[in-house]
């Protein structure tokens, strides 16, 4: 019981400082949602910096284009988040979407920044490569697309656990086709910057893989891990229901509010 307070309040801590932070947002149901869900899925998918069909940047027109494309979904999915949201999901979303807009502004603005992101990517010799790390994105999606069934209890382990897995294999698979530790940590952080920050202002005792090694419940913490234990793409395609974990982050909003 005590740990389920603990996880209600951890998740009430976030509401409220999202509610602070976006208290001038715009009420959902003031304005009418002509967005469908697939709508919102092809929003956050454009959000993503890294997938399985991404290709490597040349020029800096390809970056320039890229930036568009993110630009444009994350304006989307605020859209969406605003219109068709309850208020409480609405703030969160719009959270992540800020986050984005943060990221993209801060990759993309300046001529030395976008200089900087080829000279990483360049680290990878092709596009096959470099998409081998989306399978950490899609795994992570596997283990968010449950979290609306998960107990109050498990909720909080599961969304940090999960995400420290995708930092794990982020830099694992990373590093196998890319030498530069610099480079992969880089294309890392911009895969995951968008939630990164939400993630763990709420981990609290869960601040790495070790601390879900020793204080998450066993039996839960070996089923999210053997939940996506196949390194096989199609296997973990085959799987995966969400296009980005925006759409996952919604569902479990939805769940929490009910």
């Amino acid at each position: 019981m005590l740990k389920m307070h603990k996880s209600v309040m951890n998740l009430s801590i976030v509401v409220l400082v999202v509610v602070t932070l976006w208290s001038d947002s715009v009420d959902a149901a003031a304005k009418k949602c002509v967005m469908s869900e697939s709508d919102a899925e092809a929003c956050g998918a454009q959000m993503l910096i890294l997938n399985e069909n991404m290709t490597i940047p040349k020029s800096e027109a390809e970056i320039l284009e890229k930036c568009t494309n993110i630009e444009k979904g994350i304006e989307c999915y605020k859209e969406y988040a605003k219109t068709c949201l309850d208020p409480m999901a609405s703030r969160v979303m719009s959270m992540v979407s800020r986050n984005g807009k943060k990221l993209a502004d801060r990759l993309c603005k300046e001529e030395s920044s976008r200089t900087e992101l080829l000279n990483h990517f360049n680290c990878w010799k092709s596009s096959e490569d470099l998409q081998k790390m989306s399978i950490c994105l899609d795994k992570y999606m596997i283990q968010m697309q449950g979290l609306a069934n998960v107990s109050n209890d498990d909720r909080i382990p599961t969304v940090c656990c999960s995400y420290h897995m995708l930092k794990a294999c982020m830099k694992s698979q990373g590093e196998k086709t890319c030498n530069k530790p610099e480079s992969v940590a880089f294309i890392d952080n911009m895969a995951t910057g968008i939630t990164g920050d939400l993630v763990k202002f709420v981990c609290g005792k869960f601040k790495s893989l070790e601390d879900c090694d020793t204080k998450m419940d066993t039996n839960s913490w070996q089923k999210l891990k053997e939940l996506v234990a196949s390194d096989d793409p199609q296997v973990i395609k085959a799987m995966k229901k969400y296009q980005s974990p925006f759409a996952a982050l919604k569902d479990m909003l939805k769940k929490i509010k009910n």
